[in-house]
C-alpha cells in the first residue's frame, strides 16, 4: 500500500478526505507545529523534524489542505502575519523538505479568491488574477512559491483552486445561510437570478483522488465545480427542501433595495457576494481527466441542509 501525507486533517475538507485516502492508502497526518518546526535549524534529531522527515520519506504525494481559511476580518497586523505565516511560509518549507525526502506530487488546494472578482466572465484557469483580501493575496504567493520550487526541485505539482464547497458541518457562508434560512420566518432572497458555481465535499474528494491517481494531471492548474450552476434564490430553495420548510419563507426583495442596503459597509461584503455571480469552467480538468462528479448538487444541498438540523437537535439533547 503506497504511502500519502495530509495536512489539515482535522478540517471539513481533510477529515473527510483522510478517511477516504485511508480505504486506498497508508495515510499518515503532518500538523501545522510539525511544519512549523522546520524554521528551527536544530538538528534533524529534533522530534518533530525527525517525525516529519519519516512521514515524508518514500511518500507518494503529500496533500495540503492546511490554511487560515474563513476569517472574515483578516485586516490587523498580527491577523495579516499570521495569515502569511501559515499560508505561504509553512507551505513553502514543507514543499522543500517533500522534494528533499522524495515525494513524487504535491497537490495543493487554493481558491477562486486569487481571481479578479470584477471581471464579469466565466471563470477558467487563464481568467485574471487579482486577489482583493489577505486570503486571496496568500493563496496566490502560495501556489507562485509550490510552482517555482517543484520546478527547482523537479517534483511534480497539481493546483485546485476551488469555489465554495459545501457539505454536512460545512463552516463559513454555507453554513451561514443555512443557519438564516433555517431560524428567520421571512427570508428576501426569493428573486436572486445571481449564478453561483458550487463544490460538493463528495465531488471534490473524487477530485483529489483522480489528481494523485493520474500522472494527466501532473503541474496543472485547475478550477473545479459540480458542473450545475444554480441562482442564488435556487441554492435557497435546496436548502429549505433539506430544512423541511416551506418555499413561502422566500419573499421577494428588489435588487434595488438589497444594493441599498449594501451601501452601509457592515453589510457591504455580504450583498456583494449575493447579487453578483461566480460561475466556474471546469472542463479542463474533465476532459484531462473524463472525471465527472459523482453527485449533483440537486441532491446533496438537501441532505447537507438537513444535517444541519440533525446536528442542532444533538446538541440540544
Amino acid at each position: 500500500m503506497r504511502k500519502v501525507c495530509l495536512t489539515g486533517a482535522t478540517g471539513f475538507i481533510g477529515s473527510s478526505l483522510y478517511q477516504v485516502l485511508s480505504e486506498k492508502y497508508h495515510t499518515l497526518t503532518i500538523t501545522r507545529d510539525e511544519i512549523a518546526d522546520l524554521s528551527d535549524h536544530r538538528a534533524l534529531s529534533h522530534r518533530h523534524r525527525k517525525d516529519i522527515v519519516d512521514k515524508l520519506t518514500g511518500c507518494h504525494a503529500v496533500f495540503h489542505l492546511a490554511s487560515i481559511v474563513h476569517q472574515a476580518n483578516l485586516s490587523s497586523p498580527k491577523q495579516i502575519r499570521s495569515a502569511y505565516d501559515v499560508n505561504c511560509q509553512l507551505t513553502q518549507r514543507l514543499v522543500a523538505l517533500s522534494a528533499l525526502c522524495g515525494v513524487g506530487k504535491f497537490i495543493f488546494t487554493s481558491s477562486l479568491s486569487v481571481y479578479d472578482h470584477d471581471v464579469d466572465e466565466v471563470i477558467d484557469e487563464s481568467s485574471k488574477l487579482g486577489p482583493c483580501s489577505v486570503y486571496g493575496i496568500t493563496k496566490l504567493l502560495a501556489e507562485q512559491m509550490i510552482v517555482s520550487s517543484c520546478a527547482s526541485f523537479n517534483m511534480d505539482w497539481v493546483i485546485f483552486r476551488l469555489p465554495l464547497v459545501y457539505g454536512p458541518n460545512a463552516p463559513g457562508n454555507f453554513q451561514n445561510l443555512v443557519h438564516l434560512l433555517a431560524h428567520s420566518p421571512l427570508v428576501p432572497f426569493a428573486n436572486i437570478h445571481s449564478e453561483k458555481s458550487l463544490l460538493a465535499l463528495p465531488n471534490l474528494l473524487s477530485a483529489l483522488l483522480h489528481s494523485v491517481e493520474s500522472n494527466k494531471t501532473n503541474n496543472q492548474i485547475f478550477v473545479l465545480s459540480d458542473q450545475s450552476d444554480l441562482t442564488f434564490s435556487e441554492l435557497c430553495h435546496l436548502c429549505l427542501a433539506g430544512l423541511g420548510r416551506s418555499p413561502k419563507h422566500l419573499v421577494a426583495l428588489s435588487p434595488r433595495i438589497l444594493s441599498a442596503i449594501g451601501a452601509f459597509p457592515v453589510f457591504a461584503p455580504t450583498i456583494r457576494k449575493i447579487l453578483s455571480s461566480m460561475k466556474v469552467d471546469s472542463s479542463k480538468f474533465t476532459s484531462m481527466t473524463d472525471w465527472s462528479p459523482p453527485i449533483s448538487p440537486i441532491e446533496f444541498i438537501p441532505l447537507s441542509a438537513s444535517m444541519y438540523l440533525t446536528r442542532l437537535r444533538s446538541d440540544c439533547a
